[in-house]
C-alpha cells in the first residue's frame, strides 16, 4: 500500500514516460499533454490525500521557496507565455512543452521533504532506467539494430534515461559505501556501468560527449577539493565502477570501435534530419539569423518551427534565444546560476557539520545532482528540444530541494532519527 500512494513514484513514473507512449494510441500531441497532465494531477491529489489522512494531518501546505532560482524560472514561464501573443505559431506543442517543464521543476520542490524521499527517489530511478538497460541488453543481443531507443524518444532520450539510471546507481553506491553494505556496493556499481555503457552504445554523439564532459568535471571536482570527505569517501566507489567499465569496454572494443567509426562517418555526409554536421549548421544559422532580426524579445514560443519549418534547432540555448529573446535568456542563466551556486555550497556545508550523521548523508545526493548537472547542461546543447530538456527543470527542482532541508537537518530531530542510510 506504501508502494501505490507514495508519490515519488508517481514522480519518476511521469518524468520518464512524459506524453510519448500516447501517441501509440493516435492521441493527438495536445491531447496527449492534456491527459498526461490530467493523470498526474488526480494520482498527486489521490496521493497526498490519503497520505494526509493516514498520517492524521488535516492540512496541506504548498509554499514558494525564498529562491532567485524559483522565482527567476517563475518569471521565465511568464515570459514565455506571454511570448505566445506575438508569435507566428498557435497555441500548441510548445506553449504546452513549456508549461510541462515547469511543473516538472515544481514536482520534486513540493514533493522532496526529507533524506528518505531522495534515498527513495534515487532507487526508483535506478529500478526503473535499469528495467530499460535491460531491454537495451536484450535488443543488442537479440536483433541487428544500430541505434537504441526507448518510451517513443529517439536514441538522445535513451542515452538521458541510461545516464539517469547510471549516476543514480553510483550515487547508491557510495551512499552503500557509506552504510558498510558490500552486496549493495557491487549491485549499484555493475548497474552503473551497464547504464553508462549503453550510453556508448545508444549512438547519441551528444551524450557522449556530455559523459566524458560531466566525468571530467566530477574528476576536476574530486582534484581541486582534494581534502573534501566526498573526495575520501567516493575512491572505493570509483575504483569498482572503473574496473567494470574497462572491462566491459575491453570485451566489447571491436564493435564500439566500428559502431563509432559508421555513426562519426555521417557527420561528414548529407544525411537529413539533423544526422550531419552540415545540416546541424543549417539549423544553427536558421537560429542565428531569428535571433539577430529580434535579438530582445525573440519571435515567440513555438516560433522557430513555424518560421523555418524544422522541429527545432537541436541547441537548446539558440532554441530559446530565438524564440524568447535575449530577456528570457538572461531569466534563465540566473536560475542555472542560482541552481549551481546552492548545489557547490553542499560540500562546505557538510565539511562544517560532518559530526552530524544525516548531513553526511547529503554527499552521495551531491554527487548525483553535481554530474547530472554538467551532463545535461551540455547534452541539451547536442540534441533535443525544450521537452526533452525536461531532465534539466528537474535536477534544478532537486537542487533546491535539497538547499530547503539541509539547514533543518541540524535542527529537526526527525533528520536524525530517519536518514537515507536507515
Amino acid at each position: 500500500m506504501s508502494l501505490v500512494i507514495n508519490p515519488i513514484l508517481w514522480l519518476v513514473l511521469f518524468i520518464m514516460a512524459g506524453r510519448s507512449p500516447l501517441s501509440r494510441f493516435g492521441i493527438p500531441v495536445e491531447s496527449e499533454y492534456a491527459l498526461a497532465l490530467l493523470l498526474l494531477a488526480i494520482c498527486l491529489v489521490l496521493t497526498i490525500i490519503v497520505r494526509s489522512t493516514l498520517s492524521g494531518r488535516t492540512t496541506i501546505s504548498i509554499s514558494a521557496p525564498n529562491s532567485a532560482a524559483f522565482w527567476s524560472m517563475l518569471l521565465f514561464m511568464l515570459w514565455g507565455t506571454w511570448s505566445l501573443s506575438y508569435s507566428p505559431a498557435a497555441l500548441g506543442q510548445k506553449y504546452l512543452d513549456l508549461w510541462l517543464v515547469f511543473i516538472v521543476f515544481l514536482l520534486p520542490i513540493w514533493l522532496l521533504k526529507d533524506l528518505r524521499d531522495f534515498k527513495r527517489l534515487l532507487q526508483y530511478l535506478a529500478f526503473f532506467c535499469g528495467l530499460l538497460a535491460l531491454v537495451g541488453v536484450f535488443a543488442m543481443l537479440t536483433q541487428d539494430i544500430s541505434r537504441l531507443a526507448v518510451l517513443g524518444g529517439g536514441p538522445n532520450v535513451f542515452a538521458r534515461f541510461m545516464f539517469t539510471g547510471g549516476c543514480a546507481s553510483m550515487a547508491l553506491a557510495y551512499l552503500s559505501r557509506q552504510c558498510k553494505r558490500s552486496n549493495h556496493l557491487i549491485m549499484y556499481s555493475i548497474l552503473s556501468v551497464i547504464c553508462f555503457l549503453l550510453i556508448i552504445f545508444s549512438g547519441s554523439r551528444g551524450a557522449g560527449v556530455a559523459l566524458i564532459v560531466s566525468i571530467c568535471a566530477w574528476g576536476l571536482f574530486l582534484v581541486v577539493n582534494y581534502r573534501s570527505n566526498i573526495r575520501k569517501g567516493f575512491q572505493r566507489v570509483f575504483i569498482v565502477i572503473s574496473i567494470f567499465l574497462a572491462g566491459g569496454i575491453v570485451f566489447f572494443f571491436d564493435r564500439i570501435y566500428q559502431y563509432y567509426v559508421s555513426r562519426f562517418s555521417y557527420l561528414f555526409s548529407d544525411a537529413p534530419g539533423g544526422t550531419a554536421v552540415e545540416a546541424r549548421y543549417d539549423l544553427s544559422n536558421q537560429a542565428i539569423a531569428l535571433i539577430s532580426n529580434s535579438p530582445i524579445w525573440g519571435w515567440g514560443i513555438g516560433s522557430f518551427g513555424a518560421l523555418t519549418g524544422e522541429n527545432y534547432p537541436h541547441n537548446f540555448s539558440l532554441e530559446i534565444l530565438s524564440e524568447m529573446g535575449i530577456i528570457g535568456y538572461v531569466l534563465l542563466i540566473i536560475v542555472i546560476i542560482s541552481v549551481l551556486s546552492a548545489l557547490l555550497k553542499i560540500p562546505r556545508y557538510v565539511g562544517r557539520n560532518d559530526q552530524v550523521k544525516s548531513i553526511r548523508e547529503l554527499e552521495y545526493i551531491f554527487v548525483f545532482l553535481f554530474i547530472s548537472f554538467v551532463f545535461f547542461i551540455v547534452a541539451v546543447h547536442f540534441s533535443g528540444d525544450l521537452y526533452d530538456s525536461r531532465w534539466l527543470f528537474f535536477l534544478w527542482g532537486m537542487v533546491i530541494a535539497v538547499a530547503r532541508i539541509k539547514k533543518k537537518i541540524l535542527y529537526d530531530p526527525d533528520f536524525h532519527k530517519g536518514g537515507a542510510g536507515n
